[in-house]
């Protein structure tokens, strides 16, 4: 039997409907996974009991988090977050760890991973003079989300050096949060070239964030569908 990979669905468009992106859906089919989508606003005991019933979790990208979880108030930046999905998704993603569920999380996933172990968030890594590079490019056009435009510095000794198998790579970037102070049993393992922390894992490589959009690249890029199937072999 394949893998049953919960994907948390968000909410965003007036209650009208819940939504993850296809690419997050189509690559977890693509590397041998089923996906599962659940709805936020399952009461959070039900959703530790869907979690008992899947092989691994994954956090996609989406919007905000909210700084009331990291004990700040909101800059005027801070354009649009929803408390109740932040605290689900952070409820899910200690119980997947405290079950040794594998977890791969993306963009606001790696944001709100750090969240969940204590950390926090730069609030908006420009306007709090944490970034000097562009990491915005092509935001507000989904047809160039697949765009490569940005390097990072991947260490060595990562479970992520050893999917792309190398110490540089060049990757999609649109993003304004980034983790600030990253939260144990988390190590950083990528960078970008203005030492944004662009990936992080456990140290025994079953809890991955990236900060970057690797479903969206995976149909042109070799590396990021090699994570995709690193992900699921882990969950099998």
């Amino acid at each position: 039997m394949k893998p049953l990979i919960g994907i948390i669905a968000a909410n965003y468009q007036d209650d009208a409907y819940y939504m993850v992106r296809s690419t997050y859906i189509n690559e977890t089919i693509i590397a041998g996974g089923t996906p599962l989508i659940i709805p936020f606003n399952v009461p959070v005991e039900e959703g530790k009991k869907i979690l008992e019933k899947l092989d691994g979790l994954l956090i996609p990208g989406g919007i905000d988090v909210s700084p009331r979880l990291y004990g700040e108030e909101p800059i005027k930046e801070v354009t649009k977050s929803v408390y109740q999905q932040d605290v689900f998704e952070i409820e899910l993603i200690r119980e997947a760890y405290r079950l040794n569920k594998p977890i791969l999380a993306i963009c606001r996933g790696i944001q709100v991973l750090n969240v969940a172990f204590g950390g926090t968030l730069y609030q908006d890594i420009h306007a709090q003079n944490a970034a000097t590079f562009c990491h915005s490019q092509n935001s507000q056009d989904p047809q160039m989300r697949g765009e490569k435009t940005q390097t990072v510095s991947i260490s060595p000794d990562s479970v992520l050096y050893k999917i792309y198998g190398t110490e540089t790579a060049y990757v999609n970037s649109f993003h304004h949060q980034a983790v600030k102070d990253l939260a144990k049993p988390l190590i950083a393992t990528a960078h970008s070239m203005d030492h944004i922390i662009e990936a992080c894992e456990t140290i025994d490589g079953r809890v991955l964030g990236v900060q970057w959009h690797p479903e969206m690249l995976a149909p042109y890029d070799a590396d990021s569908r090699k994570l995709f199937h690193s992900f699921i072999e882990l969950c099998s």
